[in-house]
């Protein structure tokens, strides 16, 4: 999980925050890191623009710069992951859709060949026992099915009941397609997942710099409350 960059309320937090568990609660999360990062971003900006304030500091200019630094690469990779969870998110969705259709294809399929084929042409058809719930399986058994359904004598039988070849080799095209959109899904996933611990990263560097400078301006501005209260400590 991200600490907290720097609390919406104005004190800072090194704490893990608990994991978000639902949608809901991700979106929340989300959003108050969304709000840590221009919060330090304001913070830092506001110290750059007041002399005043600059004079008062222990932490110089390119001190304080580097935070900016920290809190840019923070942001950067805050947005990185949102972009990454998006296509993650869309490559999920493809194929789950697509599995859908496939698999009631492949139902109707094998309803038509128990009715139409001997129950010993069944296993090679595919059509034998339970549709597999494991994405592979289904894969690799519906890839057989169609292709042996195209060999005689099943090809001539299947193709009175609107199971032609041109549909059986579309059939295994989708198979063939759902297979390269499950790759990329999965591929999807994992830069989704590197991202995350990018995120994760950047943002625990960041909240441990703020709480720092934080701390530290409290006790340099503590007899100048209207300049604490200008950086919102």
């Amino acid at each position: 999980m991200i600490p907290d960059p720097v609390s919406s309320s104005g004190g800072s937090s090194a704490a893990t925050p608990p994991a978000p568990s639902t949608s809901a609660t991700r979106a929340d999360f989300d959003q108050r890191l969304a709000n840590d990062l221009s919060d330090a971003a304001t913070l830092l900006t506001t110290a750059l623009a007041k002399p005043e304030v600059l004079a008062q500091l222990s932490y110089t200019q390119a001190e304080i710069e580097e935070g900016q630094t920290l809190q840019v690469a923070a942001q950067a990779a805050f947005n990185a992951r949102q972009q990454a969870v998006s296509k993650g998110t869309t490559a999920a969705t493809t194929r789950d859709d697509k599995l859908v259709t496939l698999r009631e294809d492949f139902v109707d399929y094998r309803a038509t060949v128990q009715t139409n084929l001997p129950a010993d042409a069944r296993t090679a058809l595919g059509a034998g026992g339970r549709v597999p719930a494991d994405l592979q399986k289904l894969i690799t058994l519906a890839r057989s099915a169609y292709a042996a359904a195209q060999q005689p004598p099943y090809a001539a039988v299947l193709a009175k009941r609107k199971l032609p070849i041109a549909v059986l080799t579309a059939r295994l095209a989708d198979v063939n397609a759902l297979e390269t959109l499950d790759g990329k899904a999965k591929t999807a996933d994992k830069v989704a997942t590197a991202s995350t611990k990018a995120r994760d990263k950047a943002g625990a560097t960041l909240a441990k710099w703020v709480a720092a400078f934080r701390k530290q301006a409290k006790t340099d501005l503590r007899k100048f409350p209207e300049l604490r209260a200008e950086l919102g400590l």
